[in-house]
């Protein structure tokens, strides 16, 4: 977590951008360059928009995604700006079935409408949720990781299936 550890020595670029692997697996390419520390990224369920957070800047920034071989993105813009003396940042990041946004945060898991709308906050016990997916059979299933713990609730809308 941002904050939490010591200077990166491994560093080899002076950004820390979004790259995009071929599926072959062969090209990488530089998608993202505009955000000081990306750190959870999802796509909608068509997959036309992709989300990225920053854990520093406490936002999240949507692209539209350009369809073609290359999968280009368009110029990015504010989803949602968080604020707030509350403990914990943008990190683990997800879609519904429905296009909702779910975004750990300061003091629980966000969940934002498509427009960026925050339409409800999930508390989690003890310290902030640091990640969180989606599981179970139906996919209505949060398990939510904590410092220290991991629990789990049932929503209503399914989330996005992991490949």
């Amino acid at each position: 977590n941002v904050g939490m550890v010591g200077d990166d020595l491994q560093r080899y670029n002076d950004k820390q951008p979004v790259y995009r692997i071929a599926p072959d697996g062969k090209q990488v390419s530089l998608m993202i360059d505009d955000i000081v520390y990306p750190n959870g990224l999802c796509f909608s369920p068509d997959e036309k928009l992709l989300y990225v957070n920053c854990s520093r800047e406490r936002l999240i920034r949507v692209y539209d995604v350009k369809p073609g071989a290359s999968s280009h993105l368009g110029k990015g813009r504010l989803f949602y700006q968080y604020g707030g003396p509350e403990r914990g940042v943008p990190d683990g990041m997800k879609c519904d079935m429905e296009g909702n946004v779910y975004c750990t945060g300061p003091g629980g898991i966000y969940v934002h409408d498509p427009a960026g709308k925050v339409l409800a906050r999930i508390r989690t016990p003890g310290h902030h949720p640091t990640n969180f997916a989606w599981g179970d059979d139906d996919w209505k299933s949060l398990y939510i990781t904590n410092i220290g713990s991991v629990v789990r609730t049932q929503l209503n809308i399914p989330g996005v299936p992991g490949r």
